[in-house]
């Protein structure tokens, strides 16, 4: 039995407005579960957080550890 274009936009239209939705808000958003199970369990547990304060707390021992230049141009009519 095969579907009609709008019998299968029916069916999918909450899919749909929620990935449009994602679209205009320039979010991430996937209607499939990630599955850790295909992923190496070292890449697993070394990965970030979805916790936003666990991320920034990386992110900033990742900076404080690390000496690193930062690379700017003078602005006309600027000495040192």
């Amino acid at each position: 039995m095969t579907q009609s274009a709008q019998q299968m936009f029916d069916l999918h239209r909450e899919i749909l407005d929620r990935a449009v939705a994602a679209t205009y808000g320039r979010d991430f958003w996937t209607p499939y579960p990630e599955s850790m199970r295909k992923y190496p369990e070292d890449a697993v547990k070394a990965a970030p957080s979805n916790n936003p304060a666990a991320n920034a707390s990386l992110c900033n021992q990742a900076f404080v550890a690390n000496r690193f230049v930062v690379v700017q141009s003078r602005r006309h009519g600027q000495s040192n």
